[in-house]
């Protein structure tokens, strides 16, 4: 679909834990540059919503494929459906760009992350998400530092249980997060939108969201 063919842009950022998508959006949103964009209406939508809110039932062995798609595509159509509505108010020229929208974890994590999905089965999220003008951000860190954002900064007990599952030691559970890196860099390769893979070693987050704003706008362009 055309860029004039729509009211949105939006962005997806995917990446394994610790690899700093909460820190960039954070930075993005005190950003200037980005509070210069040419809509008004944002919508954010994190990854306690888009992942987090199914982990209970997914640990009791009941998440389905088909109910996993069905929530992912809940998420997607509140913002069809605010595009179709400003689509249909009728232009006398080119539509304008009139809300923007980021996501924190999706469909790229579910078909990592998920033995019971494919990358076919989220196909047609992924061609729902192009159709809304979204560009895809991978946000990598090296192996080397994962061990330090995983598991030594966080003290939390319930993190700690759960990472227990990907290994009895540190190495195997930085092994664990190495590998479903590799498999979003794979996936990422086969999604149709259009994707730019931040590396966040150096920590630097506004070097970071300056990367993916830049990145953002040459693609809506």
């Amino acid at each position: 679909m055309s860029r004039w063919s729509r009211c949105c842009a939006g962005m997806l950022l995917e990446g394994v834990p610790g690899s700093g998508k909460t820190s960039i959006i954070k930075a993005l949103l005190s950003s200037p540059a980005f509070h210069r964009r040419e809509d008004l209406g944002l919508f954010v939508v994190s990854e306690e919503l888009t992942q987090r809110v199914l982990e209970p039932v997914y640990n009791q062995g009941q998440l389905t494929a088909a109910a996993a798609l069905s929530y992912l595509g809940g998420l997607i159509s509140p913002l069809e459906e605010h595009n179709r509505l400003l689509l249909a108010r009728g232009w006398s020229g080119r539509p304008q760009r009139h809300f923007s929208y980021i996501l924190e974890r999706f469909h790229l994590t579910y078909a990592a992350y998920y033995d019971f999905l494919e990358w076919n089965a989220v196909g047609d999220l992924d061609q729902r998400l192009t159709t809304l003008g979204c560009s895809l951000f991978l946000i990598t860190v090296d192996a080397g530092e994962m061990e330090d954002r995983i598991i030594s900064s966080r003290d939390n007990p319930g993190w700690r249980r759960y990472i227990a599952r990907y290994g009895s030691n540190a190495s195997e559970i930085v092994g664990h997060y190495a590998r479903r890196q590799q498999r979003l860099l794979e996936l990422a390769a086969r999604s149709h939108l259009p994707h730019t893979i931040i590396d966040t070693t150096d920590r630097d987050w506004n070097s970071a969201a300056s990367t993916l704003l830049a990145a953002w706008k040459e693609a809506q362009s």
